[in-house]
């Protein structure tokens, strides 16, 4: 079945060429309509006209223009993102046309880091598409001998833009826990960060071969 846009043709067209356009015009309605919606004669009428979901079937490259709307709701491929996997953004005008993104930029659960078991990392997902998006990074090492000045290597993320390993921009802070994995009840046994860039850190440790560290990262 075809949609009609233009029927009736004019006002000499007869009903009898009109009525089966116009029938199928509104079974055509319906029908699109219901790809997003409740149809106009769901059998609930209270469900009528309300959304089931939305489909976005192509993303945008850049923000719209939000003209003399309030606010937009947009699918846009993450500029980030080497995958060009559409994520969704909010533009409102109140923000002088400032654009937030929404859903997540980039998470992993299996990223690798030197000497790095459980490794991971995830970016916040809401915030201003024109600032730097805070990242959290973590992973534990394990089997550890004391020393100083021990490297330890952040992750590489993946499908970002020249999949950098460890921060894009910069480290802010870096937490250290130490296991104490042979229920030794020495209270002499420490791990501290020595150093930090956005790659990784460096830290000291004076505990056995036998305990390990959970680190955790904060960066953009």
């Amino acid at each position: 079945m075809t949609y009609t846009p233009n029927t009736p043709a004019n006002g000499a067209e007869n009903i009898a060429i009109s009525q089966p356009k116009i029938t199928t015009n509104f079974q055509q309605l319906n029908t699109i309509f219901d790809r997003d919606h409740h149809t106009w004669n769901a059998s609930s009428s209270s469900k009528r006209g309300y959304h089931k979901q939305l489909s976005f079937p192509d993303a945008l490259v850049s923000d719209p223009a939000i003209g003399s709307f309030d606010a937009i709701l947009f699918p846009k491929e993450d500029p980030l993102d080497t995958s060009a996997r559409a994520q969704l953004y909010f533009e409102n005008v109140t923000a002088s046309g400032t654009t937030y993104q929404i859903t997540n930029r980039f998470s992993s659960v299996t990223a690798s880091a030197t000497n790095s078991t459980d490794v991971g990392y995830w970016m916040m997902p809401f915030g201003r598409t024109s600032t730097k998006a805070l990242i959290f990074m973590w992973g534990t090492r394990t089997n550890i001998a004391s020393g100083t000045n021990i490297s330890q290597a952040f992750p590489s993320m993946g499908n970002y833009v020249g999949a950098p390993v460890g921060f894009p921009n910069n480290c802010f802070n870096v937490q250290l826990t130490l296991a104490n994995n042979d229920n030794s009840t020495s209270p002499s046994k420490t791990a501290t960060v020595y150093s930090i860039s956005k790659t990784g850190f460096k830290y000291n440790l004076n505990s056995s071969a036998n305990d390990a560290i959970y680190w955790f990262a904060i960066g953009n």
